[in-house]
């Protein structure tokens, strides 16, 4: 991954399973809403804003759980899917999540 620091953005360097960077981590820590270029199971490149929630480790990967305003629902990202990022700086609203549905190929939280 490469990233500046102070920057709002990044762009990973390869698709192989790697630790989170920073600025999502950042993003989640300020509850900031994050603009990622994403590609789907499908390869379907797509442009999303997610509210993120939390880090979420499985046997594939690591993950970014997070309301995604497209989908306008919960969603599990896969780091190694996330092709761009940037942290908009635009406060997630609160949101009452209640119970939330791990997918069945997560095992950790963190």
């Amino acid at each position: 991954m490469s990233w500046a620091a102070g920057s709002a953005s990044w762009r990973p360097r390869s698709r192989r399973s790697r630790p989170s960077p920073l600025i999502i981590e950042n993003a989640l820590s300020a509850r900031h809403v994050l603009r990622l270029d994403y590609v789907d199971k499908h390869g379907v490149p797509t442009e999303r804003e997610v509210e993120p929630v939390m880090f979420l480790a499985g046997p594939e990967g690591w993950y970014l759980l997070g309301w995604c305003r497209l989908r306008d629902g919960m969603r599990a990202f896969r780091l190694d899917r996330i092709i761009t990022g940037r942290d908009t700086g635009e406060p997630a609203p609160d949101r009452d999540h209640g119970r939330i549905d791990l997918p069945g190929h997560v095992t950790v939280l963190t």
